[in-house]
């Protein structure tokens, strides 16, 4: 009867260990899945604002690029204005030479 008792408390605590084992290797996946979770967020956020300062830049460049070529634009329709203008006055004043003779 004794080495039953024996016999049924170690299988008791050999239950209670792999019980508490498994519960410990729960605990530990559980961990590691929050953990895994936290830092895939933290990645996830990373390339977002990565993508938001890509897209800044972006767009900052584009506009600059615009600024730039509207500029040029402006600068070269003055240029023409102002060729036509000095054809126009070369114009009169050949006329108003030829007039003179």
């Amino acid at each position: 009867v004794a080495e039953q008792g024996r016999k049924r408390r170690a299988e008791l605590e050999f239950e209670q260990k792999s019980v508490k084992a498994e519960e410990d290797g729960r605990v530990a996946l559980i961990e590691a899945e929050t953990k895994s979770e936290v830092m895939k967020f933290t990645e996830q956020m990373k390339l977002e604002r990565v993508k938001t300062e890509l897209d800044t830049h972006r767009v900052t460049e584009v506009a600059k690029a615009e600024a730039k070529s509207t500029a040029m634009k402006i600068a070269g329709e003055l240029a023409a204005e102002e060729e036509i203008i000095k054809a126009g006055w070369q114009e009169e004043q050949m006329v108003c030479e030829a007039a003179v003779t």
